[in-house]
């Protein structure tokens, strides 16, 4: 997982995780080191705070199809297949 931390020193991108703990289910706690001046140790806190989960549905549709998906046009009239 990417998240856009920036060195308080120098700006850099360029960090390293050394430590982390999982402190509860949801939230972490890590300690980052700046690979670029060498000179920031910083602690970050990382929490979930919303879940979404997906709704796997049997589309009989789809299975009609041959194409990909998001390559259909949803407003394609369909013909039958006599």
């Amino acid at each position: 997982m990417q998240v856009d931390i920036r060195c308080a020193k120098c700006g850099s991108k360029n960090l390293v995780v050394r430590t982390s703990d999982r402190m509860t289910m949801h939230s972490t706690s890590s300690i980052v080191y700046c690979n670029s001046c060498h000179a920031c140790k910083m602690q970050v806190m990382s929490e979930i705070v919303q879940v979404e989960i997906a709704s796997y549905e049997q589309s009989d549709a789809v299975m009609r199809l041959n194409k990909p998906l998001d390559e259909t046009d949803p407003n394609q009239i369909e013909m039958p297949m006599n």
